[in-house]
């Protein structure tokens, strides 16, 4: 085989190899930029779609600090109960099944607004505990109120007003 034979093989095919390179980088680059167009409008559908649940799940959470109130509580409680003991063991698992009651929230809001919530819950119901041992077992659901509040006032600001502040900055962060 002569030497020109190869050269015109070598014009040809290296040219064609270039435009072929050349296809390949501009099919891959147009693919991509479709991929990205895909995902951020599925991105999109999907922040439209969960934005009603989030709102939903930010005014449970908003209703839930409400009710964990000591105060509230009082309100919705049988207080015709006969002793602080009794009194005590309802605010007990009112807490707890309120708190049940919303647990799936927390997919909808950030880690560090549900820990809050987690940590004002176990903090309410620390001071129930600590208000109950501090009067007798007997004692009347008024002094158990008492010494409920008086615990209350010890320790401000409680963990259930910094959960709250939490999940409203974040609600305003999110609108």
């Amino acid at each position: 085989m002569n030497y020109s034979a190869v050269l015109d093989i070598l014009r040809i095919t290296i040219p064609l190899l270039a435009i072929m390179g050349l296809v390949y980088m501009m099919l891959k680059n147009f693919q991509e930029s479709e991929n990205k167009k895909f995902l951020l409008e599925l991105q999109k559908d999907t922040k439209k779609q969960s934005f009603p649940m989030r709102i939903q799940a930010y005014e449970r959470l908003v209703l839930l600090a409400e009710r964990l109130e000591p105060a509230a509580q009082f309100s919705r409680l049988n207080l015709d109960a006969d002793t602080a003991s009794q009194i005590q063991m309802m605010m007990l698992v009112s807490v707890q099944q309120e708190f049940e009651h919303n647990l799936a929230q927390q997919i909808y809001v950030s880690a560090p607004v549900w820990a809050q919530f987690v940590k004002a819950k176990e903090q309410l119901i620390g001071i129930i505990q600590q208000a109950g041992n501090q009067v007798p077992k007997d004692a009347s659901t008024q002094d158990f109120a008492k010494a409920l509040f008086a615990q209350l006032e010890k320790t401000p600001p409680t963990d259930l007003l910094v959960a709250k502040s939490a999940l409203k900055e974040e609600i305003a962060n999110f609108l």
